[in-house]
């Protein structure tokens, strides 16, 4: 039986893997609810995000994949989120990511 057909176009997002800074846990906390704001109003421009852990040790970085036109543009958007002028990430790296195939897109795109 055949995959079905995509529901939703080819694109390009951005992947952003923020790693934690060492002794981030209070900057992290702290600035969680501010995090939280800066992400309800950035939606339309967020696939999916979350935290990064494994759900037995701390949080240790987020994982967010965004609609950008650029890997600057992905870039700028997280520099303005309270965590990164906090100093909770220590480093952010930001990969071009293409979804083809899966439930996110509703089937695959060949």
């Amino acid at each position: 039986m055949p995959a079905p057909t995509a529901t939703r176009p080819r694109e390009t997002l951005w992947l952003l893997l923020c790693i934690d800074a060492a002794g981030s846990a209070e900057p992290r906390e702290r600035e969680m609810q501010g995090h939280l704001r800066f992400i309800e109003q950035n939606l339309e421009r967020i696939a999916v995000a979350g935290p990064r852990s494994d759900g037995q040790h701390p949080i240790d970085g987020s994982i967010l994949l965004v609609r950008a036109d650029s890997a600057a543009a992905a870039r700028a958007l997280i520099e303005g989120d309270p965590y990164y002028r906090a100093g909770v990430w220590a480093r952010i790296e930001v990969h071009p990511f293409r979804a083809v195939c899966g439930t996110y897109v509703g089937g695959t795109t060949w």
